[in-house]
């Protein structure tokens, strides 16, 4: 009785967190490549 109450909030839990996780991920690696594209940009501009 106990298991079956606790299974939706577990699914539930398991959703939320792996939005968060995957949000999370996604917007540092844009951080990322937006970093590594200013270096770039700059380091083209300079040798020009």
């Amino acid at each position: 009785m106990l298991f079956s109450s606790i299974v939706p909030f577990f699914s539930l839990l398991l959703l939320i967190g792996g939005s968060i996780i995957l949000t999370l991920t996604y917007v540092s690696w844009r951080k990322y490549k937006g970093t590594e594209y200013k270096k770039k940009k700059g380091k083209r501009n300079v040798n020009d």
